[in-house]
């Protein structure tokens, strides 16, 4: 998982880039892991661009979280579909391909259910 701070940005170009988020139901010590699912996340307020040029060789696996930014997605025609979850300000999809994107739940973030009890 990557959490982008401050005014920190991503910017992938090509290559051989394979990135998946952890799946995981605990940490190695036992503490539970309330991050499942998510890659990305972009703190609120951080408006910077998250710009991804991909290609054949390139693979992400799932949540982009950039909610104050511009998410930019290009390729070409030899791109490969991306399993990932899309929360962004503004998405732009650039390039002479299509935007692929294969949805399976189980890979995605999901805010964990937390209960507190106030006496």
């Amino acid at each position: 998982m990557f959490y982008l701070r401050g005014n920190a940005g991503v910017d992938i170009n090509g290559g051989l880039v394979y990135l998946t988020a952890p799946q995981n139901d605990a940490w190695m010590d036992g503490t539970p892991m309330y991050w499942n699912g998510m890659l990305f996340y972009q703190e609120y307020g951080n408006s910077s661009a998250f710009d991804y040029n991909g290609n054949v060789a390139s693979y992400l696996e799932g949540t982009i979280f950039v909610p104050d930014g511009v998410c930019s997605f290009a390729g070409t025609s030899d791109g490969i579909g991306q399993d990932i979850q899309i929360i962004c300000d503004k998405v732009d999809v650039i390039g002479t391909t299509e935007l692929l994107i294969d949805y399976t739940p189980n890979n995605k973030y999901v805010p964990p259910f937390i209960i507190d009890l106030v006496q």
